[in-house]
């Protein structure tokens, strides 16, 4: 085989492999432009609200009260197939987001609620709640199913993390979620006591 044909092949295929994770890579910064632009906003209050436990210079870790879904909700069809991902719709009662449902699709959007993709938090679904046999009762089974929704950590610009801690301690911290039309979800920025303190930048 001529050498250098067999090179011109290897380059061909190189950059024909380079072009498409160029063209995968922008379109998932385009994805994340236009969730961020566009979505939905909901304000989530990040529970504990600690901030020594939440940052590590700029890196932040977040927890929100929303992961812990009442497993009364979980369907039967979601227990018996224990999906990658589903969808939990979120209702605001008095400003506060709760889970209200568990769905294989994401659900119509209301004025007070709203579905957001997840996933289980360590990979498990609670088993159905006990219920009493004669006289004795079966040991209670977990009765939380613990999820993700992507939102957990993300870094804050560079010499960012510090000032937030230091203005963050004792104070009321949230974060501004942008949710889509497909549930996605994605961190917009951070609030503490209402007021907007971080915005995460497009780029």
């Amino acid at each position: 085989m001529n050498p250098t044909l067999s090179t011109r092949k290897w380059l061909i295929a190189g950059v024909a492999v380079a072009s498409l994770q160029t063209t995968a890579l922008g379109a998932m910064v385009w994805d994340r432009i236009q969730l961020l632009k566009h979505g939905r906003e909901i304000v989530l209050p990040i529970v504990p609200v600690d901030p020594r436990s939440l940052f590590r210079g700029d890196y932040v870790i977040l927890s929100y009260d929303v992961q812990n879904v009442p497993a009364e909700l979980i369907t039967a069809d979601l227990r018996d197939s224990k999906p990658k991902e589903f969808y939990v719709t979120l209702e605001q009662v008095a400003e506060v987001w709760k889970p209200v449902a568990l769905s294989a699709a994401p659900q119509p959007a209301a004025a007070a609620r709203i579905s957001v993709k997840a996933r289980t938090r360590y990979g498990w679904w609670p088993s159905p709640a006990p219920r009493p046999v004669g006289s004795q009762s079966v040991s209670p089974q977990p009765q939380v199913l613990q999820v993700r929704y992507g939102i957990e950590s993300y870094f804050v610009a560079e010499g960012r993390g510090k000032p937030l801690e230091q203005t963050a301690r004792e104070k009321k911290l949230a974060a501004v979620i942008a949710v889509d039309a497909k549930g996605n979800a994605a961190i917009k920025g951070l609030e503490i006591d209402g007021r907007r303190v971080y915005d995460e930048p497009l780029l």
